[in-house]
């Protein structure tokens, strides 16, 4: 465990439920601890940054960027999909968004059609057999989340924000800025697939809930509530390997080593 500036944010692989109900959380907006019941997750704080007109702006802007360079692979990509397994190209799925409303969300088909529909699990793990081979490569290469700069385009989704999770993950309901394409969590738990991989499967959700889900939560808010300019161009920038993954410190607001 790291602390940079009174926030606390447990290691990926020693993340347990003691340290996400410890008495430590961000100095920022004063919460002292992320968990069950906690301040910060029923009113998530946000700087002034994370909810302005300007950082909507720049969503607009490089969300009609990349559908315009995308459109061409991403039609490839849809009918690679068709063509190797059974159903449509894209895939829809309700998750949370601001203010705990509900949306649409899009993203390219990975998984076999009557796994992507059924009422079964909503964690995937590596190997997980519902993945189809093209779904794999997608993944891989997060391809398969382009549709969503279609949500952003909507105001439905930011560049930067927690990801959107389904109604039954979901620590913060009540959330003052949109959900992400990607975001502080989302880069420290990018190999989670991986981790999910060596839980048995019917033991993933209570895994997911019991070790990864209040601590993503402690990372996003604390990220949220010192968002500037600089921390989501950097963010960008690691997510498409233009720059390290960013460190505990950095999610803290503290500058990276």
């Amino acid at each position: 465990m790291k602390e940079a500036n009174g926030c606390v944010v447990p290691r990926m692989s020693s993340a347990r439920t003691e340290d996400v109900n410890s008495e430590a959380g961000c100095a920022e907006c004063r919460c002292r601890w992320v968990g069950p019941g906690s301040k910060c997750l029923k009113q998530p704080p946000a700087s002034e940054w994370a909810t302005s007109p300007l950082r909507r702006a720049f969503d607009i802007a490089i969300a009609v960027l990349v559908l315009a360079i995308a459109a061409i692979p991403a039609l490839l990509i849809a009918v690679a999909i068709c063509a190797t397994s059974r159903g449509g190209a894209v895939f829809s799925q309700m998750r949370v968004g601001r203010r705990g409303h509900l949306f649409r969300l899009y993203k390219f088909r990975t998984m076999a059609m009557r796994s992507e529909t059924d009422s079964g699990i909503g964690l995937t793990s590596a190997d997980d057999e519902r993945v189809t081979p093209i779904g794999r490569i997608l993944r891989k290469f997060k391809l398969d989340e382009l549709p969503q700069f279609y949500n952003v385009l909507r105001g439905e989704m930011s560049l930067v924000g927690p990801r959107p999770k389904l109604p039954q993950y979901e620590p913060l309901r009540d959330m003052p800025y949109r959900p992400g394409l990607t975001g502080a969590a989302t880069l420290i738990f990018r190999r989670e697939e991986d981790l999910l991989r060596f839980v048995p499967p019917d033991q993933i959700e209570d895994f997911y809930e019991k070790r990864i889900k209040f601590v993503k939560a402690r990372v996003d808010v604390c990220a949220m509530c010192r968002a500037t300019p600089i921390s989501d161009l950097k963010i960008l920038a690691a997510t498409v390997g233009l720059r390290r993954q960013p460190s505990v410190r950095f999610v803290a607001g503290a500058p990276i080593d």
